[in-house]
């Protein structure tokens, strides 16, 4: 974990999936109150384009899509500090 992700509560998992090109996932869990929530970044290199997914402990999910690296590192920290406001932690 490097200094800015201490700073902000935040490891993370990386994971590329063998044999697809077009998608590539960045995956974290949160828990709150023994609930788990998934937040993921999504890179879809075909489209071009990369998506934040967030599912919540009852299934649903919220989806952004941004498409300049920039824009998705600044919409994934007001995320994060909104879960973080809400009381989500890093599992």
């Amino acid at each position: 974990m490097n200094e800015q992700q201490r700073q902000h509560g935040v490891s993370s998992n990386f994971l590329w999936l063998a044999g697809i090109e077009s998608i590539a996932i960045v995956l974290w869990f949160f828990d709150r109150d023994g609930e788990r929530l998934r937040y993921e970044i999504l890179r879809d290199r075909v489209g071009n384009c990369y998506r934040l997914v967030i599912t919540k402990p009852d299934g649903s999910e919220s989806i952004e899509e941004v498409d300049e690296p920039t824009a998705l590192v600044q919409r994934s920290v007001q995320l994060i500090n909104s879960l973080r406001h809400d009381g989500w932690r890093v599992a």
